[in-house]
């Protein structure tokens, strides 16, 4: 068996299941701040998805490894608004009916360092990117008196989110191991295209039994949450979202 801390490669291919809050605000400079929404209450947006989950890790060095992991996801939902709400430029009046669609993309880029190894365990510090892409879309019709309301709204913000933490891993047995992985980060960046600040916190706990010397199942839990303010041409307003659920995939080493 190859112990902790010394496979080179090692990539993973399964299935990501989590449960997911989200509530934003889209402000419009000549409409208004925009309206508080909870995606998931107020519009019926699906609370879960299911979605294939990758990753791949490269030790070059023995302290030293690059570790990239992604998934995707698009929920949609459909509600009849029970108050009048603005979403970026539009104003949807109560009994207007709205036609939701969120899209995320998640590709973590992470380093980690080695701080001890030993023939059972590795504790490492862990520092990289957390890269979101997150796209709105709502369609909303209404009959307003003799006038006939049609109108879709889109925002979208697109920005990779530092994160340090740290990881350690542990061999209860020569074929299964365990992880714990937690990292959080608190940012405010300032480009020529947007403006974005807030707080991130992720964390992980994983375990993998190996059938082979190089091929395993694992299966893990993951808790992310972020708090977002964007200022740009495609998002102007607040974000919050995360999720929670649990992951099932193949692993190999090398």
């Amino acid at each position: 068996m190859i112990g902790v801390g010394k496979d080179r490669f090692r990539f993973s291919l399964g299935s990501f299941g989590p449960a997911f809050n989200t509530e934003l605000r889209v402000a419009a400079e000549d409409v208004g701040p925009g309206d508080e929404v909870d995606l998931e209450d107020d519009l019926d947006l699906k609370s879960d998805d299911t979605s294939i989950y990758l990753s791949g890790g490269w030790r070059f060095r023995p302290k030293h490894r690059i570790f990239v992991s992604y998934f995707d996801s698009t929920r949609e939902g459909e509600a009849t608004a029970t108050d009048e709400i603005q979403i970026g430029d539009e104003v949807y009046p109560a009994g207007a009916s709205l036609r939701t669609e969120l899209s995320l993309r998640v590709m973590p880029i992470n380093y980690n360092y080695s701080l001890k190894q030993t023939e059972r365990s590795e504790l490492a510090v862990t520092g990289g990117l957390h890269w979101n892409a997150v796209k709105l879309r709502v369609e909303g019709s209404a009959s307003a008196g003799a006038q006939d309301v049609d109108a879709e709204v889109e925002a979208k913000v697109n920005a990779p989110m530092p994160l340090l933490g740290m990881d350690y891993q542990y061999a209860f047995t020569p074929r299964w191991h365990g992880g714990a992985r937690g990292e959080v980060f608190w940012f405010d960046f300032a480009g020529s295209t947007i403006d974005v600040g807030g707080t991130i916190v992720n964390v992980r706990l994983s375990t993998d039994y190996w059938i082979t010397r190089n091929m395993g199942l694992g299966a893990a839990v993951n808790y992310f949450q972020i708090d977002l303010e964007a200022e740009s041409d495609s998002w102007d307003g607040d974000l919050k979202y995360g999720y929670f659920g649990p992951q099932i995939y193949v692993v190999l080493r090398f």
